[in-house]
């Protein structure tokens, strides 16, 4: 066995190990309860505004969309879910980037949750990476009928190979992870030298039962040292994030150290 080879396979040990004891974690359990019990109550607003009777976040009712944007293949949930995710600009407009940005590339959705905004991005490969995948599948996201490859792991523990992504993108949930510090590090892992790594994340002066990390800037920049490059920053407040808890919601752009 090569020495390479040796490294590779300790270190996905070890990966396993992390997964398991942050999985383990009593703490972690609970929060995960509240998690599922939150996406167990917003099915119900997806099916409504599947049949007219609302405009749901960014995106008007089906009858006000194009109908080839319109899924009709599955029942009625898994075509309210579809629809949703492949005509939301949610994850555009969090990340500032276009439906065309990872065109050609393969691309990974940290802390993905159960909607598939990924999927509303154009020609690329994606997947997506939660701890509650099985969870949301259980509660009867469709998350099979979407073009995206889902893993069930946390974020401290991605059981990719390194520099398997070409970019990375994580859209508030990193407030979501055990250790924020783990996360950067396995994202850093998975990413390719040069490849971006876009996130949003929610800074709140206390933590919460399903939002643990409390974020400032001196943090994300010590975490993001030494494996990713040149990274800037965009700071958005309002009453409405107030209203949530959320001081500020930090949009950082950088890229894999060299």
């Amino acid at each position: 066995m090569t020495k390479g080879l040796i490294k590779q396979v300790f270190g996905w040990e070890r990966r396993q190990q992390i997964k398991e004891a942050v999985l383990s974690l009593s703490g972690v359990r609970e929060k995960e309860r509240d998690e599922i019990n939150f996406w167990r109550n917003e099915i119900r607003r997806f099916e409504d505004w599947f049949e007219g009777s609302r405009t749901l976040w960014d995106v008007p009712p089906p009858q006000s969309l194009p109908e080839d944007r319109v899924e009709r293949r599955f029942d009625r949930r898994s075509n309210a879910l579809v629809t949703y995710a492949l005509n939301s600009r949610r994850y555009q407009q969090a990340l500032d980037i276009d439906r065309g940005y990872f065109a050609g590339r393969r691309v990974l959705d940290v802390g993905c949750g159960p909607l598939g905004f990924l999927a509303s991005f154009d020609e690329c490969e994606r997947y997506g990476v939660d701890p509650l995948i099985r969870e949301y599948e259980a509660l009867g996201y469709p998350l099979s009928k979407l073009p995206i490859k889902y893993e069930a792991s946390p974020a401290e523990a991605l059981p990719f190979q390194n520099g398997f992504f070409d970019a990375v993108i994580s859209v508030n949930a990193l407030d979501h992870v055990a250790c924020f510090e783990d996360a950067v590090y396995e994202i850093a892992r998975v990413t390719k030298r040069g490849g971006p790594f876009i996130c949003s994340l929610n800074y709140r002066d206390v933590p919460t039962p399903t939002e643990p990390e409390v974020f400032d800037e001196e943090r994300v920049r010590s975490a993001f040292a030494g494996k990713f490059a040149g990274a800037t920053c965009r700071e958005d407040s309002s009453e409405e994030l107030l209203k949530e808890g959320v001081v500020k919601r930090v949009l950082w752009r950088t890229v894999r150290a060299e």
